[in-house]
């Protein structure tokens, strides 16, 4: 029988103390061997290194999945999903003592995209990744041309988008949501258009070749775009369409993503 109140266990195995919030709940954790349990739903984990760079990221807690934290010899942290299926979800959280964000990478759970293990951006591009039939998994060639400023800014939102949509999660989708209201009026702007476009088209590609997952996901996308990215200056009737005239794109595309998505 399904466990009732599913919780996850954190496991931190950084060699040196850092402060970790969890719901705004500050633990005081020291490594090695430091071990915490969230109850399952969305959690706000907080990451103080010891240079005091901050870093935030809201996880969809799971049930009956084992997380760790790990701190490499180089000050990287990354979050990584113990799944029994060897399925892996992780972030790589490169500190930058001078960076107004993090620099994030993250690598989604297969489960929640069909036979794709993962979506990654980095400095080379956007990546997709699948596995064998031993489970092994298997590095895709890159989809996009590398986005060469504010990456890390870019990951943060790429991380949002995923986790709100691929794990179905009404509550973190619109916390997402509601989060991002304000990017437009951001000097990022600019640079998370241009992220979007890439997210659906890359999401435009696997509906394409019949994956309704994908097809569910750009479902859930389009409502909260016109909403989420709108520029304050501009009044678009379909801000989406809005959003690609104005990156060079022709409504003719925005169009065709309509269609597909509305096609059963």
């Amino acid at each position: 029988m399904p466990d009732p109140n599913p919780s996850l266990i954190f496991t931190f195995i950084p060699s040196s103390s850092t402060n970790i919030k969890i719901d705004t709940k500050p633990l005081n954790i020291t490594y090695p061997n430091s071990t915490i349990t969230l109850e399952a739903g969305l959690h706000l984990l907080q990451i103080v290194s010891d240079n005091n760079v901050t870093i935030a990221s809201f996880l969809e807690c799971l049930p009956h999945k084992k997380y760790s934290i790990n701190r490499t010899l180089s000050g990287d942290y990354y979050i990584k999903v113990i799944d029994p299926n060897s399925r892996l979800m992780t972030f790589s959280i490169p500190f930058e003592p001078d960076a107004e964000w993090a620099e994030l990478t993250c690598y989604l759970d297969i489960d929640y995209l069909s036979n794709v293990t993962g979506i990654g951006t980095s400095s080379y591009g956007t990546q997709i990744f699948k596995s064998d039939s031993s489970g092994a998994e298997l590095e895709q060639n890159l989809i996009y041309p590398p986005v060469l400023t504010k990456q890390d800014f870019l990951r943060q939102l790429q991380i949002s988008f995923l986790l709100s949509t691929a794990f179905n999660s009404e509550k973190s989708y619109n916390y997402w949501s509601g989060l991002l209201a304000g990017v437009p009026e951001s000097p990022y702007f600019e640079r998370n258009r241009a992220f979007v476009l890439n997210f659906l088209d890359l999401l435009t590609i696997q509906v394409k070749v019949g994956n309704s997952n994908h097809k569910q996901i750009l479902q859930n996308l389009v409502a909260p775009l016109s909403t989420v990215f709108q520029p304050p200056e501009l009044n678009y009737k379909n801000t989406c369409c809005g959003i690609l005239k104005l990156d060079g794109v022709t409504a003719d595309k925005w169009v065709q993503i309509r269609t597909l998505i509305s096609t059963d």
